[in-house]
């Protein structure tokens, strides 16, 4: 039952498919989840299948679609349509008697619904063709009958009502010497209308019958000269417009001004980025192949006494690959993801790791940092490695790994992976031995921090490795 205002919205929207699967909102009022369509580009969605409806506490509500059923195979992107239409059942279902109840609710979604159907048929009508609103009253706009229009043209008679018509003959809508062409019973005819003269009767065409520069590109179809049409050596560096013979290994690059001329390939160069900065384009550097990774997570911190605490490691950074045309860029703002830092001895979660990026073209993550530990063994629930967008290929970075070692028989955490690698492994603290067991490896490359175990006190988590941007240069 509908107990809001129906307000005066049209009772359509087209949307992007960018939101994906939704919710793609509308603003109109509805009563029930029914009194809508749906269509995805020109396909209409089938509800509960293809499609759910939410309905808000204001009668308006958004659609959500689901993926792979028959109508939606995919996610929707940008270049898809969500069109979501009111299309309530224009029908009456409750019948108010004589001496029976009459409610205010029954009489609201009664009133609610004329007015429902009134929009909905407003919002068809403004999509017909109409007559203006300022054409004479006594002009009818109804179309000829089905037999009268039938194979035939739609048009306006002298006082604009519409008309069918088979057409004009009465006007020659090509010139007088195009009728002498088309009026032609045969090709042979056509080419002798167009001079051709004795040409049009020729199986070959020699060398006399064809003008300097005659033939150009356009009059020659794809692929209708190949080495059987050209004799030996008969087409030479100096018939193509170049100048000498090259080297091996060189290729033709045209001068723009029809001439060509032989260039050696340029050996690819690389940039890399360990902090953050600004890359600067090469001259005659026509794309990049972008690699940024994004920095590890930081471990997480760890105390014992009573029991061992035992921290994980932080994830790996994620990364974005993508190859950029920089034809029309001079130059690229990098920003390189800082390492998370280990978590504080009081054994805290270590930090994400920072975000690295080439410009707005692709960025990536960092790792999440590790879980602390209080006397226990943390688990790593929550500690993901980064992700990549942007990019040709996004990827995520690595969750840190559990691993035993052999001293004191510990489990704890290896930092996670980026696609360099770069997890760094635990570091093992025996107050028995009064000394580190077991130093953790630095994390590099974007890689998550290792964990930490402690028997007694306490000890800070170890940074997750730097991200890095790699810049590929081909010219």
């Amino acid at each position: 039952m509908a107990n809001y205002n129906i307000n005066a919205v049209a009772r359509r929207v087209v949307l992007s498919g960018s939101a994906g699967t939704g919710p793609y909102a509308f603003t109109f009022e509805i009563i029930a989840t029914t009194d809508v369509n749906v269509l995805l580009d020109t396909t209409l969605l089938t509800l509960s299948t293809d499609y759910t409806v939410t309905i808000n506490a204001n009668g308006t509500g958004s659609v959500s679609l689901n993926t792979g059923t028959t109508n939606v195979p995919n996610t929707p992107s940008a270049s898809n349509t969500v069109t979501i239409i009111g299309s309530r059942n224009i029908e009456r279902t409750t019948d108010f008697v004589t001496a029976g109840d009459l409610t205010a609710s029954s009489l609201n979604e009664q009133l609610d619904s004329g007015v429902i159907f009134d929009q909905q048929i407003s919002e068809r009508v403004d999509r017909a063709i109409l007559g203006n609103v300022t054409d004479p009253t006594n002009i009818s706009m109804q179309l000829p009958t089905v037999t009268d229009r039938a194979n035939k043209y739609l048009a306006f008679g002298s006082s604009g009502e519409p008309i069918a018509t088979a057409g004009t003959t009465s006007t020659v809508v090509v010139s007088s010497y195009g009728q002498t062409l088309i009026d032609d019973s045969d090709a042979a005819t056509a080419r002798t209308t167009l001079g051709l003269g004795s040409v049009s009767t020729l199986s070959s065409i020699a060398t006399a019958n064809i003008d300097d520069n005659a033939i150009t590109n356009a009059k020659m179809a794809d692929d209708s000269v190949g080495s059987a049409e050209i004799i030996d050596n008969s087409v030479t560096a100096a018939e193509l417009n170049i100048s000498g013979n090259g080297t091996v290994g060189q290729y033709l690059v045209s001068d723009g001004d029809g001439s060509f001329s032989y260039e050696t390939p340029a050996t690819p160069t690389m940039q890399v980025f360990t902090s953050s900065g600004t890359w600067t384009k090469p001259t005659d550097c026509k794309k990049v192949k972008v690699t940024v990774v994004g920095g590890g997570g930081g471990g997480g911190a760890a105390r014992g006494n009573p029991g061992t605490g035992r921290s994980t490691g932080g994830g790996g950074g994620g990364a974005s690959i993508k190859f950029i045309d920089v034809t029309s860029i001079s130059s690229e703002t990098v920003t390189v993801g800082a390492g998370g830092a280990g978590g504080a001895t009081t054994a805290q979660n270590g930090s994400t790791g920072g975000t690295s990026s080439f410009g707005s073209h692709c960025s990536a993550t960092g790792g999440i940092g590790g879980n602390g530990a209080d006397k226990t063994t943390a688990n790593a629930n929550g500690v993901f490695g980064g992700e990549g967008s942007g990019g040709d290929i996004n990827i995520k970075g690595t969750p840190p790994k559990a691993t035993y070692t052999s001293n004191g028989g510990t489990i704890v955490g290896i930092g996670g992976d980026s696609i360099f690698g770069g997890g760094a492994t635990p570091r093992i603290y025996s107050v028995p031995a009064t000394s580190i067991q077991v130093e953790t490896s630095g994390a590099t490359l974007g890689g998550g921090a290792g964990g930490h175990a402690q028997d007694d006190g306490n000890n800070g988590g170890r940074p997750g490795g730097a991200g890095i941007v790699i810049v590929e240069e081909y010219y």
